[in-house]
């Protein structure tokens, strides 16, 4: 068996007939092939590559033309010594990063760190400073898969912060990453200029619902605010939102019993978005020009669970409850859309007869919800579902939504519905009465009228 020793440190080794390379006497990995083979007539090609990477690029775009390059065999102590030569130059060079390819080097010197080469830890630590600021995508990789931040002083976290710029990496999102995950780090070691810069960015995201909000979300930063200082964005409309907020419970069933949760769970708290949807949690609001214009709360987290981005099995999902609204809801004077899916709501406040603007009104899955005289006089409602809530019967004064187009009563137990209130409504287009005991005298007044749906 071959044996060559680069350094202290690093030896290789000729083990059947394939070149294993050796870190302190433990096997570190097995060298599978010599990088390059350039023909001679090629060789100007490579006249600007400045390391073996930007030569490794460029034999990758040769590869683009349809011509591969042949693989010459070599026996393998040729290659053995080959890699000897390469790795002795590397060291001779106190570990120039641009002799080696960088997924060798950087795992190397990474290794060399850790048993205490103080050389190939300031190597190490350079290096991985300037591939992070220049956006260099594969060591971008080794530094997160091989958490490489932990190497780094907070000196030296600040100085690859100021110093990234988004036009050096692939996409936003891998730029973003790393500038946060470096806050975050400092954030860590307790560093209070590092916290407040992060809350800065999260909070102007927020304010302005833009691209770095999803982003802020889908990476948990929200644990780094308080819900005061998110409320705080929304003015007198954001703080109606948090009353409501501050009334809905968590619970989940445990041998059938209700059990309770003191605090909601980060991704179950109000969320701003461009467009209602479960996909950013259970509460979203839609919020334009200082103002909220939609509301929802999907009471079912079990039924949403696809949706979330969150552990099933840790035990987090379960059913949120909000028995009724604040009255205050009616200060909300341009909220158009309001959804309670699933949340044991048991009355409306009266106020909500305030709500001039609002024209969808959607509340589902209510059993124990008592409708309120007052929600016929929403004179702008469009849209309007009261299904499964066990409703026995609905008033004559439903005449009073004079734009009411579609009215959904699915899954109640109707018997009969208010056929001349119904006449008055000339803008109704339909009405859903599935799974209803509804009387033949109703089904034949709507079905006649063309308002008669089963879905």
């Amino acid at each position: 068996m071959k044996e060559f020793q680069v350094n202290n440190f690093i030896t290789l080794k000729l083990e059947d007939k394939k070149t294993v390379l050796f870190v302190a006497g433990e096997r570190f990995l097995q060298c599978k092939y010599l990088l390059l083979n350039i023909p001679i007539h090629d060789t100007l090609t490579f006249n600007n590559a400045e390391s073996i990477d930007d030569a490794s690029k460029l034999l990758d775009h040769s590869l683009e033309n349809g011509k591969p390059l042949k693989r010459i065999d070599i026996s393998p102590e040729v290659e053995f010594w080959a890699h000897c030569s390469n790795l002795q130059v590397w060291c001779e060079y106190n570990y120039d990063i641009s002799l080696i390819h960088s997924n060798l080097a950087f795992p190397l010197l990474k290794r060399l760190t850790d048993i205490g080469d103080h050389l190939a830890k300031q190597v190490f630590k350079e290096e991985l400073i300037k591939r992070l600021i220049i956006g260099y995508h594969p060591v971008i990789e080794f530094f997160f898969e091989e958490e490489c931040i932990d190497y780094l002083n907070e000196e030296e976290i600040w100085f690859v912060i100021k110093d990234i710029k988004e036009k050096s990496f692939k996409t936003r999102d891998i730029y973003l990453d790393v500038k946060y995950t470096l806050l975050k780090k400092l954030v860590e070691k307790k560093d209070e200029k590092a916290l407040k810069t992060l809350k800065k960015h999260i909070l102007k995201s927020i304010s302005n619902l833009n691209y770095d909000a999803y982003f802020f979300y889908e990476g948990n930063y929200l644990r780094y605010i308080t819900r005061e200082d998110f409320w705080n964005l929304f003015g007198p409309d954001g703080e109606i939102l948090e009353l409501i907020e501050k009334k809905i419970k968590k619970y989940y069933i445990d041998d059938g019993k209700r059990i309770y949760k003191e605090n909601l769970d980060d991704f179950e708290y109000f969320k701003p978005i461009e467009k209602i949807s479960t996909s950013y949690g259970p509460m979203v609001f839609r919020f334009e020009n200082r103002k909220v214009i939609e509301i929802a709360v999907y009471g079912n987290e079990i039924e949403k669970k696809n949706d979330y981005r969150v552990d099933i099995s840790a035990g987090i999902i379960g059913k949120l409850e909000l028995k009724n609204l604040p009255e205050s809801i009616s200060k909300l004077t341009k909220l158009e859309s309001l959804i309670l899916y699933d949340i044991n709501l048991h009355k409306i406040p009266k106020s909500i007869k305030n709500l001039n603007s609002l024209r969808n009104l959607s509340i589902w899955g209510n059993p124990k919800l008592k409708l309120t005289e007052s929600l016929w006089n929403l004179k702008l409602l469009e849209t309007l579902e009261l299904g499964a809530n066990n409703l026995k019967s609905i008033p004559n004064s439903i005449e009073n939504l004079k734009n009411l187009k579609i009215l959904h009563l699915g899954w109640n137990n109707l018997s009969t519905l208010p056929i001349k209130s119904l006449e008055n409504l000339e803008k109704l287009k339909m009405v859903y009465v599935a799974n209803n005991p509804l009387d033949k005298t109703t089904i034949d007044f709507l079905k006649k009228k063309g308002l008669f749906m089963l879905m």
